[in-house]
């Protein structure tokens, strides 16, 4: 049981977190007409929190620049962080303009999460080797039968 707290206590944390992203873009591109300048002011607060995260890091947990020298490892996984920052500021803008653009940000979550979750069900069995199992099949179906219906009714 106290591994599956370890498991979903972050994953609680964190879902509640995600869910409150598109509510608040949304109200705060009520204030901010221009989605190109409200991305750039986004993006700058990220960079700037993620600055001040470093600091904390380094100032309260006493982690040093040698710490974070890149050694033969890491230079392997920095291959993958790259794209990573790439994807994750380009996720970023292109879900701002769908929040801007849509009606009910629900709308925008629901659609996006099961993209999400199909996406990371694929990736992970060609790029990591994780066996999809027969029942996910079903689950994929379902998905994309719930996003249809979502996006016929939401029309209604």
């Amino acid at each position: 049981m106290n591994g599956l707290l370890k498991l979903l206590v972050p994953l609680l944390i964190s879902g509640v977190m995600y869910g409150s992203v598109p509510v608040l873009d949304k109200k705060s591109l009520e204030y901010f007409p221009n989605v190109n300048k409200y991305t750039t002011y986004r993006l700058l607060t990220h960079g700037l929190f993620s600055l001040i995260l470093i600091l904390g890091y380094i100032i309260f947990l006493g982690l040093k620049t040698k710490d974070l020298k890149l050694e033969g490892g890491n230079l392997n996984g920095l291959k993958y962080m790259l794209p990573l920052a790439f994807i994750n500021v380009f996720a970023i803008i292109f879900f701002i303009v769908s929040i801007k653009e849509a009606d009910h940000t629900g709308l925008v979550s629901i659609v996006g999460m099961g993209i999400t979750l199909m996406t990371t069900l694929l990736l992970s069995h060609y790029f990591l080797g994780q066996r999809l199992k027969p029942g996910m099949g079903i689950s994929f179906s379902i998905i994309i039968i719930g996003i249809v219906m979502t996006l016929y009714f939401a029309n209604k």
